[in-house]
């Protein structure tokens, strides 16, 4: 399971520069690629009837950088 996520955090949108600030970076140490890693992991977790399925980076992504921009 937590390769599974390790291989599609990694395949994140790599055109943007929220998850990729320099060309050629892919690693799992960045911020926000490690932050959407702990995320799926923590939902798979708490919801093991539901789990993780690939692609669900593809979902969570857009929804953390949102979040992460808002102004409260």
């Amino acid at each position: 399971l937590v390769d599974l996520i390790k291989k599609d955090v990694l395949r994140t949108d790599r055109l943007i520069d929220y998850f990729y600030p320099e060309i050629g970076d892919d690693d799992l140490e960045l911020p926000h690629l490690k932050q959407l890693s702990e995320i799926l992991l923590r939902f798979a977790a708490e919801n093991p009837d539901i789990g993780y399925v690939q692609g669900m980076n593809e979902i969570a992504a857009p929804i953390l950088y949102v979040m992460d921009n808002q102004v409260y």
